[in-house]
């Protein structure tokens, strides 16, 4: 059964009957964009670069108190202990939140009605905050329950690259919360080794769902869940993973691009604990493979930055596709902020072969020096930024501090457009990992720029 913004229900996989509550999900996590859901994909692809921002660059920012207790958030009033480390520790939460029912990831958690999907302004007006009870009116409540059917909905399938994407973020976050979060660090490294172990175990199953990722045909959420178990933990049995035959054979098989755009920048990362001599010269030869090809896309264009090799090719045609769901209309900003997080990897791995000039490109490129105009796509950063985007109160005409936009589109024919107007989603929405992944790259340019 199809849902709404791509989400699915296919056979039951649960012990739970259809609007059966489903207790221990209401913490952790963050709302994606101008949506209300909670997409077990995003928050796993956002928990994992602020990881990596603190394992890498250690900011020691506090300027938000949270108190779960009371389940309240001060913005401005520092609580003791740095910002990022709490937010690893919320999206963490959030995982293993999904994790704990069946033991797999749940995919996501959405209103259960477009009405409701459609609301604009602050989230917790979308429910009445009690859970539904089918044996009351709906204007009756008792003892927290309602009668009003308005309950969000939980996604329940399986998802292989799901459940290796979400064991990489917790592996991540597990490694840097040792020393301040010490019992979720080692429940999140237990349940990441746990879905490393099942998916070894049983056949992959690549279950169509909203933000979860599709077979590659490479093993990419498999190679990059293992590399990460392994610097987490340093046990030899994924070390022996990562250097068996199969696994051997499918990063040699890889393409430069498949390499560049996929698992290159982990395995880059593994190479000090791998031991394969085969496996280590593939690696370091695919990363000499994708370099031209990397500075191909930069010279593409005179901001320097890695736009998609279909937007760089001189016979491409604006007229080709069109509509607002085409990746030829979304503006690129984000893609482009991850091409920056792998190029630091690139960089800091091989110093000799990889430069700079991508990463810092990137970061000029997203603070206003792109096609269109010169707003910075971080509301409230820069003289002229994004205050105008599609967040919840995109109604109100405003905008979410912090909040990272995609960036110009490409409208038939030949025209960059970024426009003033909050309800143009392809340009001007924000969602999670846009943040963070601009966390991680303006970290690493201010530390390159301080060498």
């Amino acid at each position: 059964k199809i849902h709404i913004d791509g989400y699915r229900q296919g056979e039951r996989e649960t012990r739970y009957a259809d609007n059966e509550h489903i207790s221990g999900l209401d913490w952790g996590g963050w709302h994606d964009a101008g949506d209300s859901d909670l997409p077990a994909g995003s928050i796993a692809i956002t928990t994992l670069p602020l990881a990596l921002a603190q394992e890498e660059f250690h900011p020691d920012i506090d300027l938000t108190s949270i108190d779960r207790a009371r389940r309240l958030v001060l913005l401005n009033t520092p609580d003791g202990q740095p910002d990022l480390l709490q937010q690893i520790a919320f999206g963490a939460e959030s995982l293993l939140a999904v994790c704990r029912p069946e033991g797999h990831v749940f995919p996501g958690i959405i209103e259960n009605s477009v009405p409701s999907y459609v609301h604009v302004g602050d989230t917790i007006n979308i429910t009445d905050n009690r859970v539904y009870d089918s044996r009351l009116k709906p204007d009756q409540t008792e003892h927290g329950r309602s009668g009003k059917f308005d309950d969000r909905w939980v996604f329940t399938n399986r998802n292989t690259g799901l459940q290796y994407l979400t064991a990489q973020a917790l592996a991540a976050a597990g490694r840097v919360l040792r020393n301040t979060h010490k019992d979720l660090a080692e429940t999140s490294l237990r349940t990441a080794a746990k879905l490393w172990d099942y998916e070894q175990s049983h056949a992959p199953i690549y279950a169509p769902n909203a933000y979860c990722p599709s077979d590659s045909g490479y093993r990419n959420e498999e190679i990059a869940a293992t590399v990460e178990l392994l610097l987490t933990t340093g046990e030899p049995r994924y070390q022996q993973r990562l250097q068996s035959q199969a696994m051997v054979e499918t990063v040699r098989s890889l393409t430069p691009e498949q390499f560049g755009e996929g698992p290159g920048w982990t395995l880059l990362r593994a190479l000090p604990r791998i031991t394969d001599a085969r496996l280590k010269e593939a690696i370091i030869s695919l990363a000499g493979e994708w370099k031209p090809r990397w500075e191909s896309r930069m010279a593409s264009n005179p901001y320097g930055v890695p736009y998609p090799s279909w937007v760089s090719t001189p016979d491409w045609k604006l007229e080709s596709r069109s509509g607002i769901h085409s990746f030829f209309v979304w503006g690129h900003g984000w893609d482009l902020q991850e091409q920056a997080l792998r190029s630091y990897y690139f960089r800091s791995s091989l110093p000799g072969l990889f430069g700079r000039d991508l990463l810092l490109n990137v970061v000029n490129f997203v603070l206003g020096c792109h096609p269109a105009n010169n707003r910075s796509f971080v509301s409230g950063v820069g003289l002229d930024s994004a205050l105008v985007a599609y967040g919840f109160n995109r109604d109100d005409w405003t905008h979410i501090p912090g909040g990272v936009i995609s960036g110009p589109s490409l409208i038939k024919p030949d025209f960059m457009e970024l426009k003033l107007y909050p309800h143009l989603w392809y340009q001007t929405e924000y969602v999670i990992s846009g943040a963070a992944t601009f966390i991680f790259d303006v970290l690493a340019a201010d530390k390159w720029l301080a060498e």
